[in-house]
């Protein structure tokens, strides 16, 4: 829920729970300097929570505003304070997401990007630079041959992250200027005026919420996701530098790719155990080595070259084949990902259960190499659609690209980056 009730809603239902407690939990403030924080947007990684293996932990909750530009074309210098003084509103009265400490239990601080879409920079009279890679989502979906009606023609996308979902509801209601005050720091601009919300999107992640929110019997009670297993391991996210943006006006910056994914839950349960191991890793897995729900992969996936090499040999012996597996073939000459996995989490859809999925990438292109990776159409010919990793179990349903600027130039950037 949205608004000021759906607030008042969610900080009485926290109060009730006991996984993310509320009391006696301080929200600590953002610097009183807020030129200490990263030039880069995207710089998440020193401030999630890390497990006990090195792995970055996603905040829970996280809230996807999807706006339309209102404003000026060029945007004036009036309208480009506005935005920036909302911006800095929020990272004033929340610190920015576990403050950097390494030893936090919860993220009771925020983490967010801002990010501008194709349709926004095509009300310019001048071209994003070579160096920006920031396909439409249109010509993704054609590339995917996805049904064309799932490309989004929003103008801008906010991605609110926090283990609290009262912290991304509040910040959302100051930067849309329902608020007087957020814990203490007054609230003095919105981005109303210059952009309306369109849509939004609600998503939850973390061991237990799956089973608790969706209304689906068979998934694991301590998943993290819906589908059963954790994600994300150290081993196949790529570092923060491989896909910032490293050249141009633009350089530290990102692209990202926001898709919302229809989950076929009953089919994949359908399936034991061991056949969903072997299709979310590789066949030569099974839960004995990775876990009911990956827990016991540490940090690495259990996914390297040789299992890549095996690829076309387990699709003609044993006519299965896996989903990580298929994904490790795009990886780059380091046998790093292309694609960083940012705020994925589940959503209760009007379709059934869902998956939201925002990923970071240098460039559009590197997303979809690595979906094309996924759905491996070369080996069509030898795994049947229903045992082709999870390919069979998933249908994308909205897709949406943007450039996430460095901080420095995420209030209404030009495509030459100021005017």
């Amino acid at each position: 829920m949205g608004g000021t009730f759906g607030l008042s809603a969610c900080l009485a239902r926290e109060g009730d729970r006991t996984d993310t407690p509320t009391e006696g939990v301080d929200f600590p403030s953002g610097p009183s300097d807020l030129s200490t924080l990263p030039r880069r947007q995207h710089a998440w990684n020193d401030y999630l929570i890390h497990d006990g293996h090195g792995n970055t932990i996603l905040p829970r909750h996280q809230l996807v505003l999807f706006l339309d530009y209102t404003g000026s074309i060029p945007p004036t210098d009036d309208e480009r304070a506005r935005v920036e003084e909302a911006f800095r509103g929020i990272e004033a009265a929340f610190q920015r997401g576990t403050g950097g400490r390494r030893d936090a239990l919860f993220n009771g601080g925020l983490l967010f990007t801002v990010g501008y879409t194709p349709t926004y920079f095509d009300r310019f009279d001048e071209s994003l630079p070579t160096s920006v890679g920031l396909d439409t989502p249109e010509s993704v979906v054609d590339e995917l041959s996805e049904e064309p009606s799932i490309a989004d023609d929003h103008d801008a996308v906010v991605v609110l992250n926090s283990d609290y979902a009262s912290v991304t509801l509040t910040a959302e209601e100051a930067l849309f200027g329902t608020l007087d005050t957020v814990d203490g720091v007054e609230v003095t601009s919105s981005l109303g005026g210059v952009f309306e919300r369109d849509a939004r999107r609600a998503a939850f992640v973390g061991r237990g919420h799956p089973a608790r929110e969706l209304e689906h019997d068979e998934i694991p009670d301590s998943a993290p996701l819906s589908m059963g297993f954790k994600s994300g391991f150290a081993d196949n996210q790529p570092s923060e530098d491989k896909v910032t943006i490293d050249e141009g006006v633009f350089a530290g910056g990102t692209t990202q790719m926001v898709s919302l994914l229809e989950l076929g839950l009953d089919e994949w349960y359908d399936m034991g155990s061991d056949e969903r191991v072997s299709q979310m890793f590789g066949p030569g897995l099974d839960v004995d080595e990775v876990g009911s729900t990956g827990e016991q992969l540490a940090d690495e996936s259990g996914i390297t070259e040789e299992t890549v090499d095996r690829l076309r040999a387990d699709a003609d012996e044993r006519g299965r084949v896996g989903h990580s597996q298929k994904l490790a073939a795009a990886r780059d000459e380091d046998f790093d990902a292309l694609i960083l996995r940012r705020s994925e989490g589940n959503v209760p859809a009007e379709f059934g259960p869902a998956l939201s999925f925002t990923s970071l990438q240098r460039s559009i292109e590197d997303f979809v190499t690595t979906r094309e990776a996924m759905n491996a159409p070369e080996l069509d010919d030898e795994v049947e659609d229903d045992r082709h990793g999870i390919r069979g179990f998933v249908e994308t349903r909205h897709r949406a690209t943007a450039l996430v600027p460095p901080r420095g130039l995420r209030s209404l950037p030009t495509p030459r980056g100021r005017e």
